[in-house]
């Protein structure tokens, strides 16, 4: 019986890929069994090729690295996933644990670091780097990262009010549309952020700024 883990990297970067397979099958126990490019060419590979955990960088071509492995999720609810980045946000380790995704690491970290943080994950625990000495900047907003940003208007103004609490029917007394045109946008509001209960969905909303302090007036504790 194979007792190897085999793992998947995602990362546009041939080298830094090839950087973290060398590391990573160091260890006896471990695999590589696929390298891809974008977020679409992982899809493709996890269709053939079966794997305990994807690592992803968070900027790829096409959907970024949380929509990459929500989407994976969706045919795989148990594969473990470690967003890997450049970035030192910390809105973006906030985003990777809302989502579920098992760990986040720096690519600066040192090799021991990112093998114990695949470890962990593997091991059934979580591992996220340490971003507490990170100041938050919002007006520096890394567009990519952004989880809203390819909402349209309409949707962004549903947005802000299923946060605030209206129902679809409220909402679509207060923007005089039908309640079918209500569940739509909702419909795709959710296909473009991810689906989350509506708690997750409103602390998201705040930590980019969509809604403020003085508009979360009421806010429903479950949907």
């Amino acid at each position: 019986m194979d007792k190897l883990k085999k793992i998947i990297i995602a990362d546009d970067h041939e080298i830094f890929r090839l950087g973290l397979k060398v590391a990573i099958e160091k260890s006896p126990d471990w695999n590589v069994v696929g390298e891809a490019e974008s977020g679409e060419e992982l899809l493709e590979i996890i269709k053939k090729e079966y794997c305990d955990i994807i690592i992803v960088d968070f900027v790829l071509p096409g959907m970024n690295g949380i929509q990459t492995i929500l989407k994976t999720k969706e045919q795989h609810p148990n594969l473990k996933s470690i967003i890997i980045s450049s970035s030192r946000d910390p809105r973006l380790l906030t985003m990777s644990k809302e989502y579920g995704i098992n760990g986040y690491i720096f690519k600066t970290e040192v090799r021991n670091t990112i093998l114990t943080a695949i470890q962990s994950v593997l091991a059934g625990d979580s591992y996220y780097s340490n971003v507490d000495e990170v100041p938050v900047v919002p007006n520096k907003k890394p567009d990519a990262a952004n989880p809203f940003r390819n909402l349209s208007p309409k949707e962004l103004e549903i947005l802000k009010l299923t946060v605030k609490g209206y129902s679809q029917k409220e909402t679509s007394e207060k923007l005089n549309i039908s309640i079918r045109t209500v569940e739509t946008h909702r419909r795709n509001i959710s296909e473009k952020v991810g689906k989350l209960p509506t708690p997750k969905l409103v602390r998201l909303a705040y930590i980019w700024n969509v809604v403020q302090d003085d508009e979360l007036v009421s806010i429903h504790k479950s949907e």
